[in-house]
């Protein structure tokens, strides 16, 4: 049962969904072996063969994670082409959206540590903390740092015009 409030507390709107999530999660991966996963929406987690213990929230999260191990995606494309040994955590738009085996990331709001415009990707780094809008965009190469702030770690070259 999914309850919509008013601003005064109120519920305004009642859903019920009548689906059997388990059966959904199951259909959406590619194999049996693939088990303790969430998968919600569209393409989420479409790919899995034996990856274990993940969540997928919303549409093309965490698509392409065949193997993963214990990633959170919560959000639009959110971790869509990890493959790698896991335990990243990625919340809201296009987060993380081309790392393919970077782990023990953790990123937050819109585009952290998401592909540059340049054409490289933090494809591969880990242990990062990145929040806010295009944090860590930059990053290529680094291990190992913490991005607070819009636009903080992005390439000078990368940085919106003001």
């Amino acid at each position: 049962m999914i309850r919509v409030y008013d601003d005064a507390g109120n519920v305004i709107e009642t859903h019920e969904h009548a689906a059997d999530f388990k059966k959904a999660v199951s259909e959406q991966t590619k194999s049996r072996h693939a088990r303790n996963n969430t998968a919600i929406d569209a393409g989420a987690m479409r790919e899995n063969v034996d990856g274990v213990n993940n969540t997928a929230v919303g549409q093309a999260a965490l698509l392409n994670g065949k193997h993963v191990v214990g990633d959170t995606a919560i959000g639009f494309n959110a971790l869509q082409v990890d493959d790698g040994p896991g335990s990243n955590t990625a919340t809201g738009f296009q987060i993380l959206v081309a790392n393919t085996t970077g782990f023990n990331n953790a990123a937050f709001g819109v585009r952290p540590l998401a592909s540059n415009i340049g054409g490289t990707s933090n494809v591969s780094t880990s242990d990062h903390v990145a929040l806010g809008r295009r944090a860590g965009a930059g990053i290529t190469t680094a291990n190992n740092n913490i991005i607070i702030g819009h636009g903080s770690g992005v390439h000078r070259s990368l940085r919106p015009a003001r």
